[in-house]
């Protein structure tokens, strides 16, 4: 963890330089392609999910990004509109971005899904929402704003694990 470490790019595209802004990405693989997803502000929009296909890992190869997820739905509009920390899952040949949805400083923070269902990722038409959250506030268990997520493999390598950051108080 303590390097060395080379210094290899900076990912940002020409519609996120006016007024605009990216964070929260991650890489998702399709079709032995690459693409850059994260959350941005494009030519005004709401805090969205947006995507952009790479040459490799650390280079884009196109310099714009497209919206393939905007906050419509009432429960992705606690306080702020907000669609952010898109995160790939793989499963059963199926190809799914989870995401945060409204805003992360209120028990509503929640999970959202994206599943790819056309042929390609750089069309927000390809993209089905689920209407739904897929993960949320339990006031019985003393969870509040769940979300920020991330997977990983189990040490056996035979299940599907989530990290994720939320309260222990609808206040916090």
């Amino acid at each position: 963890p303590m390097g060395p470490y080379t210094y290899k790019n900076i990912l940002t595209g020409s519609n996120l330089s006016t007024g605009g802004w990216l964070i929260d990405a991650s890489v998702l693989k399709h079709d032995d392609k690459l693409y850059l997803v994260g959350s941005g502000f494009i030519n005004g929009s709401t805090q969205s999910l947006v995507i952009a296909p790479m040459s490799n890992p650390y280079t884009l190869s196109s310099q714009t990004f497209n919206i393939i997820s905007s906050p419509t739905l009432s429960w992705e509009r606690s306080r702020t509109p907000v669609n952010e920390g898109p995160e790939p899952l793989y499963h059963d040949g199926r190809t799914f971005l989870t995401f945060s949805a409204s805003f992360c400083s209120t028990p509503d923070y929640k999970l959202g899904q994206l599943e790819l269902t056309g042929s390609d990722p750089l069309l927000a038409s390809s993209w089905t929402k689920k209407q739904t959250p897929v993960f949320q506030r339990d006031d019985a268990a003393g969870v509040y704003g769940p979300g920020h997520n991330g997977f990983f493999t189990s040490p056996d390598g035979t299940e599907n694990w989530i990290v994720y950051h939320a309260n222990s108080a609808a206040n916090g």
